[in-house]
């Protein structure tokens, strides 16, 4: 018959040993070199990334205020361009190109119509323009 093996294994010291490994005083020297590198190189980066990002907001500044003065000259010019539609469209000065330039008559007289009645029939509606057609001054 065979006999039962022992399930549990325990490690002998040499073998602890060995898969244990102590960091020595030049493992900690190498890892506080390299975090000091680390350090020394992102410090430059942090003070050039903070130049750059300041240079860009100031030409913004600048951009800004000349936009500010292109607006405001615009506006002026698009008010200079209202007064002179304005006068323009004046009633005068249209009343004095027809006459003058282009030969045009005041009339003499105007007539008007007033319809007292809303339901005025369209024979009646249809006769009244054949007077006016008929009519002439």
């Amino acid at each position: 018959m065979q006999t039962a093996r022992k399930l549990t294994h325990e490690p002998n010291k040499k073998q602890v040993k060995n898969r244990l490994r102590l960091i020595t005083n030049k493992q900690k020297r190498s890892i506080s070199v390299g975090i000091i590198i680390v350090i020394v190189a992102a410090l430059p980066a942090t003070v050039m990334l903070n130049s750059v990002q300041r240079t860009l907001v100031t030409q913004n500044a600048i951009e800004i205020e000349n936009l500010r003065e292109i607006l405001q000259e615009e506006q002026a010019y698009n008010q200079k361009l209202m007064v002179k539609v304005a006068r323009l469209k004046s009633p005068e000065r249209i009343q004095e190109i027809a006459l003058g330039k282009l030969g045009m008559v005041a009339p003499a007289k105007v007539n008007y119509i007033k319809v007292t009645n809303e339901n005025i029939s369209q024979d009646k509606l249809a006769m009244s323009k054949k007077y006016f057609e008929n009519y002439k001054d």
